[in-house]
């Protein structure tokens, strides 16, 4: 199993196209990040690694999350919006 060898699991809803418009579900998928982020060392995580993975439109999110940077996509939701 996954967590038998030190990988943690996380798995992240966003808005969908009938709730939301773009950017919104990729700062959905960034709000998800900085969560792991922060509580990473409540669950003895690494917050400096983590993995992103989707199919379909979670796929296309998770690689605009992963190379935007830290600037907003839109307008950014979720707590710990300082972190990165």
């Amino acid at each position: 199993s996954l967590p038998a060898r030190g990988i943690a699991v996380a798995s992240v809803g966003y808005r969908l196209a009938g709730e939301a418009q773009f950017p919104d579900p990729a700062e959905d998928i960034r709000a998800a990040i900085r969560w792991v982020r922060t509580q990473a060392q409540r669950f003895l995580l690494d917050g400096s690694r983590i993995a992103g993975w989707g199919s379909s439109a979670g796929a296309y999110l998770m690689t605009m999350a992963a190379l935007a940077g830290d600037g907003p996509l839109g307008r950014p939701v979720g707590d710990a919006q300082q972190v990165s």
